[in-house]
């Protein structure tokens, strides 16, 4: 009976711990999305409030530029993150925050500009 009940409540503090996490729920662009010319902004939903850390616009020739984030510096569900106007091509965006946990979250989304 001992031996069950640890497992029980052993898989219960896995499943906490699993949710505490705050996922990234939608993303403009999303993955694979093809966006108009001259897309100047991100939009990342998460699904508990977060702190965004850090993102990264690469080109397909691998060429990376780092994002201002200094307007995105408190904890939220939403962040839009401006950018220069992007030109035609393909893109991974890779972003990295907290969750309100302190737990490190990332991803990337590679997508298209007509």
């Amino acid at each position: 009976m001992r031996q069950l009940l640890l497992i029980i409540l052993s898989t219960l503090l896995m499943v906490y711990f699993a949710n505490a996490h705050s996922p990234l729920t939608s993303s403009v662009p999303s993955t694979s999305q093809t966006v108009p010319a001259a897309f100047d902004s991100f939009q990342f939903t998460f699904g508990e409030s977060a702190k965004l850390v850090k993102i990264t616009i690469q080109t397909e020739a691998g060429a990376k530029t780092e994002l201002d984030l200094s307007n995105n510096s408190t904890p939220q569900k939403e962040h839009i993150v401006k950018s220069e106007p992007l030109a035609p091509g393909f893109y991974t965006v890779y972003w990295r925050a907290l969750s309100n946990d302190g737990h490190p979250i990332k991803g990337s989304i590679p997508f298209k500009v007509r």
